[in-house]
């Protein structure tokens, strides 16, 4: 089997990369952003839980009258 080289170095890069430029504001600020969307799944997965406890004693309380 032939032994690959592996080169020493990368390549310099020449002038610079669009696709790493950022602007100012552009990325995403977690603690900002992401309390929303975290309030609304916690309001929701709360509800849902309430809604199941609910029904759980309707039966109970259902199959005590039977």
């Amino acid at each position: 089997m032939p032994e690959v080289k592996t080169p020493w170095g990368l390549p310099k890069i020449r002038g610079y990369s669009k696709k790493t430029l950022v602007e100012d504001n552009e990325l995403f600020l977690f603690d900002e952003e992401s309390d929303p969307i975290v309030n609304v799944l916690c309001g929701k997965v709360l509800e849902t839980a309430r809604i199941e406890v609910l029904e759980e004693e309707e039966l109970a309380e259902m199959s005590r009258q039977e």
